[in-house]
């Protein structure tokens, strides 16, 4: 989905997460593309949520949680975290 810019970000992690961490999104998706599932959430009422672990570009260690829309055509990330 990410290689094929399938995903979308939320406000919050462009402009809260990213910026708080000194990251990009850039980073988030390498996270992403070169991580793995680490955890899975299911008590979220607004639907399941997945933490992808895996390196920034900087090789950072960052956690990016992200869900599906409701079609499962779109990746939404909605926060990150460098560990």
């Amino acid at each position: 989905m990410i290689r094929e810019g399938r995903y979308r970000a939320t406000t919050h992690l462009l402009n809260d997460s990213l910026r708080d961490d000194g990251c990009t999104l850039p980073d988030a998706l390498n996270a992403i593309l070169e991580g793995e599932l680490t955890e899975v959430f299911n008590d979220d009422s607004g639907g399941q949520r997945y933490e992808v672990t895996g390196p920034t570009l900087d090789n950072y260690e960052m956690g990016v949680v992200c869900k599906f829309t409701a079609d499962s055509r779109t990746l939404i990330l909605i926060t990150s975290y460098v560990l």
